[in-house]
């Protein structure tokens, strides 16, 4: 003999709300554990990172540095100046700018007449022939440059000394292509600058050397990126990047 029970309405809807209250509960300790896991990757990934001791220099390549321009950013003659003052053998700096009007050339002239003893040029491009007006300038300068190691950097970008040092010790190895830096975002005085920087430099840059641990450096992030011209020319230069907005990632 079977019985049917009937609770009131009250109790039946206790039940429903505490079924409700486990299921989030799952979801969020799910979500707590996938968060501790990727955590403990991202400490792994950097200790492996640091971990590679890098090449000493050798053997030095000549290298030419490419800068695309485009007005003041803040601390650009500061920026400039740190590729300026490369402690290395034999570079030279290539700048580009749509208009000769364009604040920044005035920076690069001012920089150019300090430091006579670098070789360097300033190109102005001209209206871009396509909707990248980056890689535009990156494809006049390349055209322009005379080694066949080329260091592309962005324009807010700073670095040590040392930079082509190092980034020169890896092209020492006849099988490296490409080389990529991480870099650490200083924030301007505003609240979203600071919060953008806190952004790059922990979820951002863990998700870069989580990836170069578990599958590889398969990309290329943009500030700095250090390339041989005959790769470049091999996948069809820089106008094969024209239509892409993230040209730095499809080029790695």
């Amino acid at each position: 003999m079977s019985r049917i029970i009937s609770l009131p309405e009250g109790v039946s809807s206790f039940l429903a709300s505490g079924q409700e209250g486990i299921d989030v509960t799952v979801v969020l300790l799910a979500l707590l554990a996938c968060a501790l896991a990727y955590s403990v990757l991202s400490i792994l990934a950097v200790q492996r990172y640091l971990a590679v001791k890098p090449p000493v220099l050798e053997a030095p390549q000549s290298i030419s540095i490419l800068k695309p321009l485009s007005g003041l950013d803040l601390g650009l003659e500061s920026n400039l100046r740190t590729f300026f003052e490369q402690d290395y053998a034999d570079f030279e700096i290539l700048f580009a700018v749509r208009s000769a009007n364009d604040p920044a050339a005035e920076v690069v002239e001012k920089l150019r007449r300090e430091y006579t003893r670098v070789p360097s040029r300033l190109l102005v491009t001209g209206e871009p022939r396509y909707s990248n007006a980056k890689v535009y300038s990156l494809e006049l300068m390349l055209e322009a440059a005379a080694n066949d190691l080329v260091v592309m950097s962005d324009s807010d970008t700073r670095v040590g000394p040392d930079m082509l040092r190092k980034v020169g010790a890896e092209f020492q190895d006849s099988r490296v292509s490409v080389v990529t830096c991480p870099y650490r975002a200083v924030p301007g005085p505003s609240f979203w600058s600071r919060l953008e920087a806190v952004g790059l430099n922990t979820n951002f840059m863990a998700g870069i050397l989580v990836a170069r641990m578990m599958e590889g450096m398969r990309f290329a992030v943009g500030p700095t990126i250090v390339a041989r011209r005959s790769v470049l020319k091999s996948i069809g230069g820089f106008s094969r990047l024209k239509d892409y907005l993230a040209e730095d990632f499809v080029m790695g």
